[in-house]
């Protein structure tokens, strides 16, 4: 998790998300945009039973992104939320290109990170941090999906996340909101926090975005847009 950006560009085309009898579910697709520039279409599935939750999703470059990044993004989590706290079963990841596909898990255990395992297998690595000190964190996915999710009016821009991708620790917070019209923006800040090297830290320590809600009837209120500084341009997403 080197940018904020490949944790929101988990978000994906709908993957057909499979929801047992009962469950309520949420899907939507976006466009991305950097520097002007349609670089993706971009989509995800939820699927929220009680308290368990299920996130499936798909990023698929197009244009001349797909020169420079993988065809395909697809990841999948599950855990489970309980008064905003979350605490995630498994999550997966995908990254399939012309050439190969490679696959990672992290399964988490009573809110606890696994050591991540590679398809294929990757040789024995010296991780900066060991995965059982990083209780009460949570996967990219998982992130995204609370960020993502449709919001009651109360927990509207009450976030604060401790992510870990298998590797590093970041922290993820919104703060607001502010009025736009009748939407509400949420001011977001991805932080590194841990297993990041020096030249990291340097080169910055946080990055902001933006994320803008509009209401949706009864006292929810649903993502439209976000939209985030880049050094190759501003990242913008937006429903479609």
């Amino acid at each position: 998790m080197r940018r904020l950006a490949p944790a929101l560009l988990a978000l994906a085309l709908a993957a057909g998300l499979a929801a047992p009898a009962g469950a309520r579910t949420e899907t939507g697709s976006f466009a991305v945009h950097i520097g002007g520039i349609r670089v993706g279409t971009l989509g995800y599935a939820f699927s929220i039973e009680g308290k368990n939750y299920r996130v499936r999703a798909r990023a698929v470059a197009s244009g001349l992104a797909r020169v420079f990044y993988e065809v395909a993004y697809v990841t999948d989590a599950a855990g489970r939320v309980s008064g905003g706290r979350y605490v995630p079963r498994f999550y997966r990841e995908e990254r399939i290109g012309r050439d190969n596909t490679e696959s990672a898990e992290i399964p988490f255990r009573s809110g606890v990170p696994l050591p991540k395992t590679y398809e294929p297998p990757r040789g024995p690595e010296d991780l900066p941090l060991d995965p059982a000190d990083q209780r009460g964190t949570v996967d990219p996915m998982t992130a995204a999906f609370a960020i993502m999710r449709d919001t009651r009016t109360a927990d509207l821009c009450s976030l604060d996340l401790q992510v870990w991708d298998g590797e590093r620790r970041g922290r993820i917070r919104l703060s607001g909101p502010r009025s736009d019209g009748a939407a509400r923006i949420c001011d977001g800040v991805f932080e590194r926090v841990a297993g990041y090297t020096r030249e990291d830290l340097r080169e910055q320590r946080e990055f902001p975005f933006a994320v803008h809600y509009a209401p949706i009837g009864e006292g929810w209120w649903r993502m439209i847009s976000a939209d985030a500084p880049s050094t190759a341009g501003r990242v913008i997403m937006r429903r479609q």
